[in-house]
């Protein structure tokens, strides 16, 4: 039971992560569900820090492809 608190403590961390990423970056802000979704997985990857890096990441590598 512990560790299933504490995987959606990461899960909720990460997403409140990727949305203040999205707020803090917003040139590589890929709208507000998707900095959530983002935050989600890399939260559940990294945790809290880890959701708002993927979706800096991702936000990153989606605004290069768009210049391409």
């Amino acid at each position: 039971m512990g560790n299933t608190i504490s995987i959606l403590i990461q899960l909720v961390a990460g997403g409140v992560g990727g949305t203040a990423a999205g707020k803090a970056a917003p040139k590589i802000s890929l709208g507000k569900i998707g900095d959530i979704i983002a935050g989600i997985l890399g939260g559940g990857l990294g945790g809290g820090l880890g959701g708002g890096g993927l979706m800096a990441i991702i936000g990153a590598i989606k605004k290069a492809m768009g210049k391409a």
